[in-house]
């Protein structure tokens, strides 16, 4: 009969042992012999004498020398219920029989019905199985099992203890051999196990539970909801509203203020208010290889621009002409990615001329021109454009607000009002503190010190004063009709024709005295009348009482 791999490690880890002794283990599969032996175990020391009977094992090739051979006794124990009997010797208690259990490859192994047979580094490693080399000097065994091995119901592995007496000064070993574990296991262990299969299947298979699914989707869309959320808010704080900047004439003066008179006297590729109208606002000037350049910047997202004049080079040089597109492209362009100018500029109505009502005018003219009376008895020389019916309603309209019109007369204004008046009527307002006085306008923010200007009065030429209409910057609404965007009040035919600021508020000036006219000639038509009525009244009285007096008789 043919060993198995384990007969040939069990002898020859016995042949390589001091004392020669041999071990043979009939393996179970044999059994399908048809003959039963008998295995004595049988030992050179008279102290021990232990004879163990195990049935059925089948046939084995007689034992050599001082070998242990297990055998199965050929009557006492059938074949389908066997029993295991220890007979002690002398000095050894009575032996118990043991439960009945069936022979088998996996009971005498140790290994479990349906569980995968232990290997040798199972059994070395997590088994409390002691090597099988650990019997090399073992002479006398006694097995003796704790309990019986069927009626197990722990999960754990029966154990067969082997003890070995010193007969050749060797000293005891002790080997545990797994038994069988049961074939039942605990009910939770089961359910447990079955659970965890299932649980297995469904991820393998991707076959999840519908409210398991349910409950994802609507974790993912819920992120997704946030994730929306988050760039709809970055994108309103990155974006303001279009309102905020586009149409804030508050901010657009602010910018405009930087630009310093320098830059609007020089010729530059983008005039000024189309910068401000792209949200550009003036740093200042460096001096680079021996020219002029501006540095502008944006507030709203840091960006700089560099503008250089155009002064040296003509208007008809097709170099100028690119140049000029290019800044074109760059009032959108040079702005980053999220800044409003961007995508945005403001109108040209931001920066139309300010007064659209004649109330409001002739309030503005009136308040202004007191100021300039109240800063003192001399007052700039000025230079006007006004033809003479222009200048006979400005004066009129000085009397009038001066109370120097009177019943049946009206009194000239000095030339001090008329030039505070006049100052008023172009655009121009009182600066200054202490003794510091100038003349500012409010919409292009040019200003000039009264130091500069000669007084008036004192035979200047017309070069030597103040020119109230040039001095204003060339794009400011009050001398400017394309950034005015204002027509004729007086000829409402004449929509589509523009005028500057200080026209339609010559215009307005003319309506006013008009009506201020009319409301005086009705005044003074009415206070004639009573008169020339009273004067009736009295003659009326006096020819009455001449009459009485005529008829009283004389003496």
């Amino acid at each position: 009969m043919a060993e198995s791999p384990k007969e040939n490690e069990i002898t020859s880890s016995v042949d390589a042992s001091e004392t020669p002794k041999e071990i043979l283990i009939v393996d179970s599969e044999s059994r399908l012999g048809s003959s039963e032996e008998i295995a004595t175990t049988t030992s050179e020391s008279t102290e021990t004498h232990e004879i163990l009977i195990i049935n059925p094992i089948p046939t084995a090739e007689p034992p050599k020398g001082d070998a242990i051979v297990v055998s199965a006794p050929a009557v006492e124990c059938s074949a389908v219920d066997p029993t295991i009997t220890a007979f002690p010797t002398a000095g050894s208690p009575k032996a118990e029989p043991v439960a009945p259990s069936t022979p088998s490859e996996e009971t005498f192994t140790g290994e479990s019905v349906g569980a995968p047979a232990p290997s040798e580094e199972t059994l070395g490693e997590e088994s409390d199985v002691a090597p099988m080399s650990t019997l090399e000097n073992t002479t006398d065994v006694s097995m003796v099992t704790s309990e019986p091995v069927v009626e197990s119901t722990k999960g754990e592995s029966a154990e067969i203890t082997v003890h070995a007496t010193e007969v050749l000064n060797k000293e005891p070993v002790t080997v545990s051999t797994p038994v069988a574990e049961p074939l039942k296991k605990n009910v939770p262990q089961k359910y447990q196990d079955f659970h965890q299969f299932i649980i297995k299947t469904r991820e393998t298979q991707n076959m999840l539970p519908t409210m398991k699914r349910s409950l994802e989707d609507a974790a993912a869309l819920e992120e997704v909801d946030k994730r929306i959320q988050k760039r709809q808010k970055a994108r309103k704080s990155a974006i303001p509203i279009v309102t905020d900047l586009s149409f804030d004439r508050g901010k657009f003066y602010e910018r405009l203020k930087t630009f310093p008179p320098s830059f609007a006297e020089t010729r530059h590729p983008i005039a000024t208010p189309e910068l401000v109208m792209h949200g550009w606002q003036f740093v200042e000037n460096k001096s680079i290889q021996d020219k002029e350049i501006s540095c502008l910047t944006c507030n709203e997202c840091q960006s700089t621009m560099a503008m250089i004049s155009l002064e040296p080079y003509k208007s008809d040089n097709t170099a100028v002409s690119k140049v000029i597109k290019r800044y074109e492209d760059g009032l959108f362009r040079y702005h980053n990615e999220q800044c409003f100018w961007k995508l945005y500029h403001c109108k040209d109505q931001i920066y139309s001329f300010p007064l659209r009502k004649s109330g409001e005018t002739i309030e503005r003219i009136e308040t202004e021109g007191r100021r300039f009376l109240a800063s003192g008895p001399e007052l700039p020389a000025i230079h006007h454009h006004m033809t003479d019916d222009q200048l006979r309603e400005v004066r009129y309209l000085v009397s009038s607000l001066e109370d120097l019109i009177k019943e049946l007369e009206t009194a000239e204004p000095t030339e001090t009002m008329m030039t505070a008046y006049t100052l008023a009527i172009f655009g121009w307002c009182f600066a200054g503190a202490g003794s510091v006085q100038a003349l500012k306008c409010q919409d292009c923010f040019s200003t000039t010190g009264f130091h500069q200007i000669k007084p008036s009065g004192d035979g200047e030429s017309e070069e030597d004063a103040f020119d109230i209409v040039t001095r204003h910057r060339e794009y400011c609404p009050w001398r400017n009709k394309d950034y005015a965007l204002v027509t004729d009040p007086n000829r409402p035919d004449e929509k589509d024709t523009l005028i500057s600021g200080i026209e339609w508020v010559l215009a307005m000036v003319e309506a006013e005295t008009k009506s201020r006219r009319s409301m005086y000639e009705e005044l003074l038509g009415f206070q004639e009348s009573r008169e020339q009525q009273r004067r009736e009244t009295n003659r009326a009285l006096e020819a009455e009482v001449q009459e009485v007096l005529d008829r009283v008789p004389s003496e």
